[in-house]
C-alpha cells in the first residue's frame, strides 16, 4: 500500500521505535495501482484497488459517518502497535 512519504515515514518509524524491529520498505509507482484498477474484472478488487489509490494520493477519508453508524471505537496508533506487536 503507499502512503503519502511523510505519512508513511511516520508510521514506519513508529512502528520500529515502539516494537524495536526493523521493517523493509517495497514502494512501487501509483501507476501500478492505477494498472490494477483498470485490469480488474472483480468488482470487489475494483473497490480495494480504488481505496488504495485514495490513499496512496493522501487523499483523507472522514471516518466519523462510519463510526456513527457502526459503533467503531477507532484505537490510538501507539496502542495498536503495542497490541499487535509482542515484546520478548
Amino acid at each position: 500500500m503507499l502512503l503519502p512519504r511523510t505519512l508513511f515515514d511516520s508510521l514506519l518509524a513508529s512502528f520500529m521505535q515502539n516494537g524495536r524491529t526493523k521493517f523493509i520498505q517495497d514502494l512501487f509507482p501509483s501507476e501500478v495501482l492505477q494498472a490494477q484498477y483498470d485490469a480488474a474484472t472483480d468488482p470487489m478488487q475494483k473497490s480495494f484497488i480504488g481505496l488504495m489509490l485514495c490513499y496512496a494520493g493522501g487523499d483523507p477519508i472522514d471516518m466519523r459517518a462510519i463510526q456513527k453508524t457502526f459503533s467503531v471505537q477507532l484505537t490510538p496508533l501507539k496502542k495498536y502497535i503495542n497490541k499487535v506487536i509482542r515484546f520478548p
